[in-house]
């Protein structure tokens, strides 16, 4: 049975240092016993490297009550965390062009290989958005296309395949940041659209990646007007009237970044964290490395105090670590199931997989251009 303050910290997700667990990494697990980590390309230099930092985390975490999500956004492209050793492949845009849902399956497929042989067992992808905006710098090629039917179906194909291959996938960012112009990480931008404007277009992908399965749904740092005078992270309307009451979605539900400047710049912590968890975030990534730094520990214990005067809903609590047990339970079925890297296999096999597919692409464009 796990305490309260034990729950809230199974909510958290948290960056860390180095490509070796530090002190503060090491209270991080052991002591504050968050349910996750997040990688980025400071911690994740090499495949090898990785795994060694992966194997370390999960040994820390043998005596905490689960085991640790440990994620990463590894979405190919300009967004790709592991420098050497695993296959890398193009921006997502490219892949959209080609409109090719095999394709888009089959590197969902090496990508969670690849990933659960660094033992990463969450990816924070695919991205969903639909490229409304010439002028969204942030997203950009990140995004399959402009068109969200396209969106959709590469998307789906992305998640059926990638979560055979035994992955926990987190597709991004609803209801959709496509069509901003502010980047997210340092303000907070606005969509000034109608709700049934955002049912047709930015919602199609969304409703395909669960109908495909995800596990996991990323929330935005964005102001729909129209909809709410509250964030998406932040709004009930949005999270439990749209994606889950609309959508059907019943899994993990994950906020962005809480230290991106859309948030700290705009709402006090607790603040922002009591409206997410009441609203139904059930898991929230604090990278340390943004706008300001949020002590985890001092974290729990607000969330804590504010749950015994009233402020957050406990049963909003129990709700996510209810969701968070299930996911773990099901996919992270053992803490160390490998005790050494042998990456030698795993990079023949994805080499001639890239080959084969640059292969393709080369085709398909020259067959565009003719």
């Amino acid at each position: 049975m796990l305490t309260l303050k034990e729950k809230i910290a199974q909510m958290l997700i948290c960056g860390i240092d180095g490509t070796m667990a530090d002190e503060r990494t090491k209270a991080l697990v052991r002591k504050v016993k968050v349910g996750g980590v997040i990688l980025y390309g400071k911690n994740t230099p090499t495949a090898q490297v990785t795994f060694g930092l992966t194997h370390e985390l999960q040994t820390l975490a043998a005596h905490c009550p689960m085991p640790l999500i440990i994620a990463i956004d590894e979405e190919h492209g300009r967004v790709s965390r592991i420098k050497e050793g695993t296959t890398r492949f193009v921006d997502m845009a490219v892949i959209g062009t080609m409109d090719d849902p095999a394709i888009a399956g089959r590197i969902a497929a090496v990508t969670a290989r690849e990933l659960r042989a660094c033992g990463i067992n969450m990816n924070f992808a695919p991205v969903a958005d639909v490229k409304l905006n010439p002028a969204n710098k942030v997203i950009g090629n990140r995004s399959f296309s402009h068109d969200p039917e396209i969106v959709a179906g590469l998307a789906a194909a992305y998640i059926k395949e990638g979560v055979a291959g035994g992955m926990i996938l987190c597709v991004k960012h609803f209801p959709g940041h496509g069509d901003t112009s502010v980047d997210s990480h340092h303000e907070l931008p606005t969509v000034d659209k109608p709700v049934e404007e955002i049912r047709r277009c930015e919602l199609a992908p969304f409703k395909a990646a669960i109908s495909a399965g995800v596990q996991a749904v990323m929330t935005a740092h964005i102001m729909f007007p129209r909809i709410d005078s509250l964030p998406a992270t932040m709004s009930g309307t949005i999270i439990r009237g749209l994606l889950q009451k609309e959508l059907g979605f019943g899994g993990v539900i994950i906020s962005d970044d809480m230290e991106m400047g859309a948030i700290a710049k705009h709402y006090g912590v607790l603040e922002a964290f009591a409206n997410a968890i009441n609203a139904g975030v059930n898991m929230f990534i604090l990278s340390g490395m943004l706008s300001r730094d949020i002590d985890p520990a001092e974290l729990v214990e607000s969330i804590e105090q504010a749950v015994t005067n009233g402020r957050i809903d406990n049963n909003m609590i129990d709700i996510s670590v209810k969701k968070i047990t299930d996911l773990k339970n099901r996919y992270i079925t053992g803490r160390d199931p490998a005790r050494s890297f042998d990456g030698s296999a795993l990079r023949k096999e994805s080499s001639l997989e890239f080959a084969q597919f640059l292969e393709e692409v080369k085709r398909t464009l020259d067959e565009e251009i003719d």
